[in-house]
């Protein structure tokens, strides 16, 4: 619809904020590793996120 307006996957950030702590909801951590799956882990700062490299 408005196709002039769209992001650029390649350059446009997504972020995946949560609460922090020892427990992740099953939920969360899903949604979490499916985003990473489909769009990277990569980022700016340290090189990945913390459920990218499996913490």
């Amino acid at each position: 619809m408005l196709s002039d307006y769209a992001p650029d996957p390649a350059t446009t950030p997504l972020h995946a904020v949560y609460a922090p702590g020892p427990y992740v909801a099953p939920k969360v951590r899903a949604v979490i590793e499916f985003l990473i799956e489909r769009f990277g882990a990569e980022t700016q700062w340290d090189g990945g996120s913390d459920m990218a490299r499996g913490a």
